[in-house]
């Protein structure tokens, strides 16, 4: 049961750091466009147009456990006023079992093309 909870609260922090990023962006917070990176281990939610170009001064981290893995894209950014993403990553989130629980859980996060996030366990 804890195990499994470890791709449950990777799943609400990358929600809510999408969510965020998108809402940020949509008021213009700093006069930037905000967006979300995957990196190894943690999720961080940045200020600029880019990951490479951002202002880490600004930057949000999340650690990951050992375990959780993300795939489906590096970062996603928000258009600055829309909220739009000119990317629709499908984002999956996978927690992989160790030999005393080999249970895989996972957690799928679209994001559309009006920036809304949507998921599926």
């Amino acid at each position: 049961f804890l195990f499994g909870q470890e791709a449950d609260r990777a799943a609400v922090e990358l929600r809510e750091s999408l969510t965020k990023a998108r809402f940020y962006s949509m008021m213009g917070k700093g006069n930037d466009q905000w967006g979300v990176a995957f990196d190894t281990n943690r999720i961080i939610l940045f200020k600029g147009s880019s990951f490479s170009g951002r202002d880490p001064v600004f930057d949000e981290s999340y650690p990951l456990h050992d375990l959780v893995t993300l795939t489906g894209l590096d970062e996603v950014v928000f258009d600055r006023g829309t909220g739009a993403s000119s990317s629709q990553p499908t984002i999956t989130i996978t927690l992989y079992g160790n030999s005393d629980t080999p249970t895989t859980h996972t957690h799928t996060l679209t994001v559309n093309a009006a920036g809304v996030v949507d998921e599926t366990f």
